[in-house]
């Protein structure tokens, strides 16, 4: 436990050669949190296919470690490899003890970077089913973002109303910004799409900045709105991370 929280601490101060070393140590007690923390301190290196490999002996070793396919299956699908990331969602998914909602969660936003909205709206509906932790405000943004990919627009309206209703059920001061902040980018983007209305996408992006100046969707929607700008990039969703440890058997 002390050897982990030093991890915690030294991935936090971003030192990142120290987590390492700490990871390093973990695996030579047989503890399979050092695949984690090697593989989150490679990440934070600019290592990816690194942090990868790391998470991928990690899983060899010990594959009921539900954690280990969480992380994988982030990075995998941060890298574009998607196929390659809903394997690893539903292993983990499989796994005794895994949050469900939040594996089903994820699994839903790789199918949305694929493109594949039914199926996001599906899993997100299976999340629903089985909610324990998942933040419903997080849930209900990530569901209206494919519900306006499919023009429901009347649909994603109300999910993003609920989302609003619900932000003070969310006990992480930050995460509930960063989805107060998604929800209102989306709420723009609906005036976007739907109405046509540049004038209140772009006010509903302005307010989306004010929390989270650094929200990739509201940046988009700026650019989207301004005819003289590059393309948009493609907006973005919050991935669901939990920590668990358990020793090598």
């Amino acid at each position: 436990e002390q050897l982990m929280s030093e991890a915690e601490q030294a991935l936090e101060q971003l030192d990142f050669r120290k987590a390492l070393r700490i990871a390093d140590r973990l695996l030579r007690l047989k503890h399979t949190a050092g695949f984690e923390y090697k593989a989150r301190a490679l990440w934070d290196m600019n290592r990816p296919q690194d942090a990868i490999a790391a998470l991928q002996a990690g899983v060899a070793v010990a594959p009921q470690v539900w954690t280990l396919w969480e992380y994988l299956g982030e990075y995998l699908s941060d890298t574009g490899q998607h196929d390659e990331a809903l394997e690893a969602f539903r292993k983990g998914l499989a796994c005794d003890g895994s949050p469900k909602d939040s594996f089903l969660y994820n699994l839903a936003l790789v199918y949305q970077r694929m493109g594949e909205h039914e199926n996001a709206l599906q899993l997100f509906d299976q999340a629903e089913r089985v909610i324990r932790k998942l933040p419903v405000p997080l849930l209900e943004t990530a569901r209206a973002y494919s519900l306006i990919h499919l023009q429901r627009y009347a649909e994603a309206e109300r999910a993003l109303q609920h989302a609003q209703r619900t932000l003070d059920t969310m006990t992480d001061p930050e995460l509930r910004l960063l989805t107060e902040s998604m929800a209102l980018a989306y709420t723009g983007l609906i005036y976007h799409k739907r109405d046509h209305d540049i004038i209140r996408a772009r006010q509903y992006a302005v307010r989306a900045l004010r929390l989270d100046k650094e929200n990739p969707d509201a940046a988009a929607l700026m650019r989207a709105t301004n005819p003289i700008a590059e393309q948009p990039t493609p907006l973005w969703h919050i991935l669901v991370e939990g920590v668990w440890s358990e020793p090598l058997e």
